[in-house]
């Protein structure tokens, strides 16, 4: 049988992978900018799980997501182990072109779960950034991912995002299991789920379950 990486991994040519895990370990990164805005990717319909879709910075760990002192010099915890956290700062790098000091010190460790369409483990961390909005659209030109399309920074309060997060998929995404009542057209959100629980919680711990969900009501009407 396959593993879950080789059924559902995003890459376009599974020889070429580098991670070493069998059932790969997803990290999740909400990001808030200086003037207030998340960073909010769509990801490319050429890849191979969840095209199409909403989501945030994320990736899934790789064996060389180590602490090293000339990549990571300003990162806080100086571990000899593969870290989430260094995984996270790696795939902000790799999809916004964004790098300072400020994102790891602020990094914090939100939830642990699991993707509830194919199971494989999900991080999801929050942290801020020193750049604006502007800064991040420009230097985003220049990611190495070409997979993300430009980032979408939108306005960090329930009203703003709640636009987004009740957009609906219209047929099951590519890549996903086809598990009954896990993808539903015109109900399922259009985003990667563990990214849409990362920027709830995001919401949550600054504005409170209810107003989001007031929030979410009312752009659903």
């Amino acid at each position: 049988g396959k593993t879950i990486r080789e059924l559902y991994v995003n890459e376009n040519d599974l020889k070429n992978l580098k991670d070493g895990l069998a059932n790969p370990i997803g990290v999740n990164l909400g990001i808030v900018t200086s003037d207030n805005h998340v960073i909010l990717t769509k990801r490319s319909k050429k890849l191979h799980q969840y095209p199409g879709l909403y989501g945030v910075p994320a990736g899934f760990m790789q064996p060389e997501d180590k602490y090293d002192d000339k990549k990571y010099g300003v990162f806080p915890v100086k571990t000899p182990d593969v870290s989430p956290f260094i995984t996270a700062v790696r795939e902000l790098w790799e999809e916004v072109n964004i790098s300072d000091s400020t994102i790891p010190e602020n990094m914090k460790l939100i939830e642990i779960g699991r993707a509830y369409d194919d199971l494989h483990a999900e991080i999801i961390m929050h942290t801020r950034t020193d750049a604006k909005s502007k800064d991040v659209r420009e230097q985003a030109k220049f990611a190495v991912d070409k997979f993300e399309g430009p980032p979408i920074l939108a306005e960090f309060n329930p009203r703003a995002l709640s636009k987004y997060m009740v957009e609906t998929i219209k047929e099951r995404p590519l890549g996903t299991p086809d598990i009954q009542g896990i993808w539903i057209p015109e109900k399922s959100p259009q985003w990667v789920p563990a990214h849409w629980r990362t920027v709830y919680l995001l919401l949550e711990k600054e504005y409170g379950a209810k107003e989001i969900e007031r929030e979410l009501k009312k752009a659903m009407e």
